[in-house]
């Protein structure tokens, strides 16, 4: 009996805290569909998760349009694009997305964005807790396929992960391998690498190993 009723007091509590990352409140926005790809629609939206986006219609109605379904869109001043196929293995569990909506953060030479997922703790058919990751997904020309790279403890396997897209800067290959650009301020690396800034790390070195 105590075991059934954790049971359900974990089902009923967890999701609302799994969610928070995508609890903002509804942001004047936009959303271009597969099916209608010269189209552009306007609402009140925000992400449910990153594969649902919440829409208010202009006319007061509620609508669920799903990541498969969807090309982009943008809410207030972020903008998402739709990625298929989302294929990755972070924390010893295997994340396959069919679509989802990524944060476009820059691009360029360097197209970098930023995908949130709930990663499940348990079995895929029943959970006991969702916890929030973040990765980014890299790519360097439209036609290549997109790298998933993520924060670990020490940084090594994330330097590892990003320094060929800053082969073509020196300065950021030296300070990537000195831990001065960590996976806080890489979009800023990113950034200084598409416009040809130069990059102060803002941030506080990582520790090594």
């Amino acid at each position: 009996m105590v075991f059934r009723f954790l049971i359900l007091l974990a089902i009923g509590l967890l999701p609302s805290a799994a969610r928070a990352q995508f609890s903002e409140a509804y942001e004047t926005g936009s959303y271009v569909l597969k099916s209608g790809p010269s189209e552009r629609h306007y609402g009140k939206l925000k992400l449910r998760n990153g594969r649902k986006l919440l829409v208010r219609t202009p006319k007061g109605k509620r609508i669920i349009v799903r990541a498969r379904h969807a090309l982009s869109c943008t809410i207030g001043q972020r903008h998402y694009a739709v990625i298929d196929d989302l294929q990755f293995d972070i924390n010893s569990r295997s994340v396959n997305e069919r679509a989802g909506f990524a944060q476009l953060l820059d691009s360029g030479k360097i197209t970098l964005l930023r995908y949130d997922h709930l990663l499940n703790s348990g079995f895929d058919w029943f959970w006991l807790y969702r916890y929030p990751i973040t990765v980014y997904l890299i790519r360097i020309q439209s036609d290549y396929p997109y790298t998933a790279a993520w924060e670990t403890f020490d940084g090594s396997y994330f330097r590892r992960r990003v320094r060929s897209f800053l082969i073509s800067r020196p300065d950021l290959v030296e300070l990537l391998d000195k831990g001065a650009i960590t996976y806080q301020n890489f979009p800023n690396a990113i950034r200084a690498l598409n416009h040809n800034l130069s990059f102060q790390p803002s941030a506080v070195p990582e520790r090594k190993e």
